[in-house]
Parts: C-alpha cells; sequence; structure tokens
C-alpha cells in the first residue's frame, strides 16, 4: 500500500490560481490530507501518524504553540500517532491510533485547538490540548468519529462497551442536545433519544446536529431557523434542544452544511 500511496502527488489551488505542486521534503508517504473551511492552512497525515501542518494562522489553527502562519509543511508535536482529523470554523480535532491498556481495551485520544470550546471562555488555544473524558466511564474512551460546529463539539464514543455521542461547547440554539440552552465545557453523554437509539453517523451545522441510528433513522436538533427562514422541523420551536426525529427511513449517510442537510438514502 505504502509503494501506491508513494505514487501520488499533493496539488493545492483555489478559484484564483492554477494547481500548484506542494512539496513535502524529507517526510514519508502522505495519507490523508485536510484543509480549514475558513482560511488557508492545510494538513497532512503520513503512514508513521506524523501531522504536518501550513498555511495561514489567525486563531492557533496550525497548533503550532504561536499565532503565526508558515508557508512549509511542519510537524506538529502530538504523544501518539495521529489517525484522522477534521477542521471546520476555525477549531481543528485530532483522534490518535488505537492503544491496548492493561485490561486489552483499545482506546484512544482526541486533541483539540484554535477557536477552543474545551475551556470556560471560548479562546485561541494554539497547541494541542488533550480532552479529558475521565468523568466518563472507567476514563478510556474509543472515539470513533468527531464532527466541528461553530463552537462545538461532537464525538462518537465508545463508552464501557457502549457507542455513546458526547457534545460540548457552545449551547445557546440548543445544539449540544442536552435539553437546555447552557454551554457545556466538558464532553457529556446526549441521553435524551427515544427508546434504544444507537447513533452510528454524526454531522454538525453551524449551530445544529444530524445524526442516523443503526436503524437507518434521523434525529435532528439545534437552531430550527436558517438565515432565510427555512426549518429543519416544521411546526417546531426556534430552538431544537432534544433530538427529535424526522419523517426519513433507510437513511444510510447524512452530513450538514453551514445552513443545510443532505441525506442518501
Amino acid at each position: 500500500m505504502e509503494n501506491d500511496l508513494a505514487k501520488f502527488s499533493l496539488y493545492i489551488w483555489n478559484g484564483y490560481e492554477l494547481p500548484k505542486l506542494c512539496t513535502i521534503p524529507n517526510i514519508s508517504v502522505i495519507k490523508k490530507v485536510q484543509s480549514g473551511s475558513e482560511g488557508n492552512y492545510f494538513f497532512a497525515i503520513n503512514v508513521a501518524g506524523d501531522l504536518l501542518v501550513w498555511g495561514e494562522d489567525s486563531r492557533g489553527e496550525l497548533g503550532l504553540g504561536n499565532i503565526k502562519s508558515v508557508k512549509e509543511p511542519t510537524r506538529i508535536d502530538i504523544q501518539d500517532p495521529v489517525s484522522d482529523i477534521e477542521c471546520k470554523y476555525r477549531q481543528v480535532c485530532v483522534i490518535t491510533e488505537l492503544i491496548t491498556d492493561s485490561d486489552n481495551q483499545l482506546y484512544n485520544d482526541l486533541y483539540i485547538w484554535g477557536y477552543c470550546p474545551n475551556n470556560n471562555n471560548n479562546q485561541v488555544e494554539s497547541k494541542p490540548i488533550k480532552v479529558d473524558f475521565s468523568h466518563l466511564g472507567n476514563g478510556r474512551v474509543r472515539i470513533k468519529s468527531v464532527d466541528l460546529g461553530n463552537g462545538f463539539i461532537a464525538a462518537l464514543c465508545r463508552i464501557n462497551q457502549d457507542t455513546r455521542l458526547c457534545t460540548w461547547g457552545k449551547g445557546n440554539r440548543g445544539q449540544l442536545g442536552h435539553g437546555d440552552l447552557k454551554d457545556q465545557t466538558i464532553p457529556k453523554i446526549v441521553t435524551s433519544f427515544p427508546g434504544h437509539s444507537n447513533v452510528c453517523r454524526i454531522s454538525c451545522g453551524q449551530d445544529f446536529m444530524a445524526v442516523t441510528t443503526e436503524t437507518c433513522e434521523v434525529f435532528v436538533w439545534g437552531n430550527n431557523v436558517n438565515e432565510v427562514g427555512g426549518r429543519m422541523i416544521h411546526n417546531s420551536s426556534e430552538y431544537i434542544q432534544v433530538p427529535v426525529k424526522i419523517d426519513l427511513n433507510d437513511i444510510v449517510s447524512i452530513r450538514c452544511g453551514s445552513s443545510w442537510i443532505v441525506a442518501l438514502a
């Protein structure tokens, strides 16, 4: 696989430029790339799990400990190899590769930086900080996937043999799904799903969320009215504070934009 990956080259361009080859010297084969949804900053993960970053930095998005732009791909210092990355709304999350603990259970870690909802003031964090899940289960969680809204985070986690959705950050429009409009500084399990709905896919909009379950149902919550007056759920309140099932079935994939949702059946 590495030999196949080595045949690929990395190009970057925008609407005003032609594709330009990006040179990453003295670095092993790249397996994944990602770019910020706002601003010109980029990430690459190599097969060794190193995370490389370059581009513009205005709110600590690059994670290098300062607010300075860099032109050349630079390695971010994270303790464990990185397996996945998500970056939206000038926030960055990375999931590390799985590790086996002394009880032969798999776990990994989640690091965040940029415009960071992991503190009381939503301040900028210019270096990666590890998210503390010690208050959940036995403190060891397996992060399966993560997504970012504007000032909030959603993580699908394996906790004590169960899959649970945790959210934290801004809650002023019900986007956390905890039944109120309060902010949350640490990960909190969303407990208000009807019945025994097991979430399998998650997606965050700017200030709302949508998820699918193992039975291919769809639940949404958060800001119910977009900037042009459209609603996720008609005849419902402006802010939906707990997950609400919508009338769609057999949905296998879902994705939120800043103010829209697309679902595949």
